[in-house]
């Protein structure tokens, strides 16, 4: 799946790429004053290869009887907005995130013979801020924005488990509770990231750019992964010390204001 979904994105870029020329070419004029055009904002949409390990996670999964992910590595969305000075210095805040589901009927393995509906929602995601210096390159229809990102990143991971035969009535809503045939758990961990980043964007017109960013995510965190519910947190024992880093690839369209 992962490998299809590689060739469907290298084949959009080929495609780009091969018609960017017709482009610029229909907007001469733009072509010609977008190397020396100041542009102060822009909007970026992008795929996100982030090279995460999961181990911990297919851990979680497995254990409660789910479906286990890639061993390594989650696509993520994400919008970025930048913000560029007249001397070429870019701020911006980045938000990327991944959000999965899954449902299955689970059968208890002891006597009572019970079927429960499980639903796992795994959610992976960060946000903060980029700093960085845009430059034009030589060949002009490039420009190189190195930077460095820094924000807040997280794992979090909701198992529900209800009774499949379960059926609620208007006037005894508590029926659920007081069989005590419902339940949840929530699963999180969080850290301080870093990203060293180059963003490599490409001219199709005066105010349409390709970018794409090579960047690696560092992660610091002192706090063990928890077990949440709507009373209070307990830290899990003996939890591993699960990793928020690894290499990332951004792809997207950019439009400039």
């Amino acid at each position: 799946m992962y490998k299809t979904i590689s060739q469907k994105i290298l084949t959009i870029v080929s495609i780009v790429f091969l018609l960017s020329p017709l482009v610029l070419l229909s907007s001469e004029s733009d072509f010609e004053s977008a190397p020396q055009k100041k542009y102060f904002d822009s909007l970026t949409f992008y795929t996100n290869y982030f090279s995460i390990d999961n181990k911990d996670i297919n851990k979680i999964a497995s254990d409660f009887g789910f479906n286990t992910f890639n061993p390594k590595g989650r696509y993520l969305l994400g919008i970025n907005v930048n913000f560029t000075n007249s001397n070429d210095y870019v701020v911006g805040i980045d938000i990327a995130y991944n959000y999965s589901v899954q449902k299955i009927n689970y059968l208890m393995l002891d006597e009572s013979n019970f079927i429960s509906n499980r639903e796992l929602r795994y959610r992976i995601g960060y946000a903060g801020v980029n700093i960085g210096k845009r430059f034009l390159l030589p060949t002009t229809m490039f420009y190189a924005i190195p930077g460095l990102f820094i924000g807040y990143g997280e794992h979090r991971i909701n198992v529900a488990s209800s009774d499949s035969y379960l059926v609620y009535n208007w006037n005894n809503l508590d029926y659920g509770l007081e069989l005590d045939t419902f339940s949840t758990v929530t699963f999180l961990k969080h850290y301080t990231i870093f990203q060293p980043k180059c963003e490599i964007n490409y001219i199709l017109s005066n105010s349409f750019l390709l970018a794409f960013e090579l960047g690696y995510v560092f992660s610091f965190s002192n706090i063990d992964w928890k077990n949440l519910n709507i009373f209070s947190s307990q830290t899990i024992i003996d939890a591993p010390n699960t990793k928020f880093q690894g290499l990332t690839i951004k792809l997207g369209p950019k439009i400039m204001f």
